[in-house]
């Protein structure tokens, strides 16, 4: 996608209260040996890659059957209680997170930005979770939040830091550099600590989240 389109999308994105999407989603050839995605049924396995298409431009999408069988035809053909229970599995396998706003559930993606590369992310309607645990990419692009605009790039140093993502650390410019060493970002003292998506200490998501050093991401 030329630079020229993909600021036309984000530019255009969020009008009349649309959600923007972009014209290219990446699926990567890995993901054809992803323990999680093995465990799919084949129609979790479309669920799952029309979540990956139809998200907004943060990796946020409503998780009500409706807003998936609006966004593929095939799955129309399909009950809403089996597309529902579809979302669920995605849940369930770890590939997605769920969360509540104003009593709509929503889904997200924790590494979204780590596979997307969101470089112009267009507006959104859509909210973000009030607290999650995202890899350091995703938290930077959800410092865009709601979009409309090009994001700037991940910051390797204290210079680098964008006011809103100082916000979201709690931390000073001086305390950031560190934080982006590798994929995810070291939680910090103080928190909640590291939980699961469904917020149990201690489970295997958590412990591996742990293991890369994550970084629970909080609205303020």
């Amino acid at each position: 996608m030329g630079r020229r389109t993909a600021m036309d999308i984000a530019e255009r994105g969020g009008r009349d209260g649309q959600v923007a999407m972009p014209a290219q989603r990446v699926l990567n050839a890995r993901l054809g040996h992803s323990a999680k995605v093995s465990r799919l049924s084949d129609l979790a396995f479309r669920v799952w890659t029309t979540y990956v298409l139809a998200a907004d431009d943060f990796g946020v999408m409503r998780a009500d059957a409706l807003a998936f069988q609006a966004a593929h035809d095939a799955l129309r053909g399909r009950s809403a209680d089996e597309v529902a229970a579809a979302v669920e599995r995605l849940v369930e396998v770890g590939l997605v997170s769920a969360f509540e706003h104003e009593g709509v559930r929503f889904l997200y993606q924790a590494d979204w930005q780590d596979f997307q590369r969101v470089r112009f992310p267009g507006r959104t309607g859509h909210p973000l979770p009030a607290e999650a645990m995202v890899s350091a990419r995703t938290l930077h692009l959800w410092s865009a939040h709601p979009g409309g605009s090009r994001l700037p790039a991940l910051p390797r140093g204290a210079a680098g830091a964008s006011a809103p993502l100082q916000k979201f650390f709690g931390s000073s410019s001086a305390q950031l550099p560190h934080y982006f060493g590798s994929g995810f970002a070291p939680a910090i003292p103080g928190r909640s600590g590291v939980r699961d998506s469904a917020g149990r200490p201690g489970s295997p998501r958590a412990q591996s989240r742990a293991r890369y050093g994550s970084q629970i991401y909080k609205k303020y």
